[in-house]
């Protein structure tokens, strides 16, 4: 079973979505980055706050999977739930929830649960228009996951205006650094992708391309 360490995994979903939004972006003009022409379009302004709600969008409908939404495809069911990709069942459950010393903590492996404020439940609260903004308390591990995911996925979606670095640290923790000891399977690696460009096709981004069994990592 071949794995990958994380430094992989997140050069190869960065690269992995570039193409993908290069792929899809026979509408967007050149001049506009992802992130810009997107929050345009589906807020109806380019502004931090409309960025960062797209951002957020995306980011909490691939972890949560759209389990309150009626109009997802059953293909998106969520990195935080278990699924299926190849023919073969997925849990990266066990990744966040404290099951496993993946966490890098001075350079050792470490168990932490960063699902801390209810694991999907605010995603889902957030995605169904419930609250505003995705609600979690700035103490809670999970609060300092989820903002580095939007800080990190912010630039590599070209947002010109990102959101601003945690309030209670010198800025965003590198997911490389923090998750050094995750090590995912390959069809774990292919599956956290897949989510992100089904989640981002929600939003209006154009779905021409597809992670497929001979996805090179």
């Amino acid at each position: 079973m071949m794995r990958l360490p994380i430094q992989r995994l997140f050069c190869t979903t960065v690269a992995f979505l570039f193409l993908f939004f290069r792929l899809g972006s026979a509408q967007r003009p050149n001049s506009a980055s992802v992130c810009d022409y997107y929050a345009q379009a589906q807020f109806g302004a380019n502004t931090s706050a409309t960025q960062l709600k797209w951002i957020q969008s995306v980011v909490t409908l691939a972890f949560e999977g759209g389990s309150t939404l009626s109009n997802v495809t059953s293909e998106l069911t969520g990195i935080l739930r278990p699924g299926s990709i190849n023919d073969v069942a997925i849990d990266l459950r066990e990744y966040f929830n404290r099951s496993r010393a993946s966490t890098n903590v001075r350079n050792a492996p470490v168990s932490i649960n960063w699902l801390d404020q209810g694991s999907t439940i605010p995603l889902a609260d957030f995605l169904s228009s419930k609250t505003e903004t995705l609600v979690l308390s700035n103490t809670s591990n999970q609060y300092h996951l989820f903002g580095n995911f939007f800080t990190a996925f912010g630039r590599s979606f070209g947002c010109t205006l990102p959101p601003p670095p945690l309030s209670n640290t010198d800025g965003p923790v590198s997911l490389a650094y923090a998750h050094k000891f995750m090590n995912l399977e390959y069809n774990q690696l292919a599956y956290f992708i897949k989510q992100l460009a089904i989640a981002s096709t929600h939003f209006r981004v154009s779905p021409q391309y597809r992670v497929k069994r001979s996805m090179s990592v």
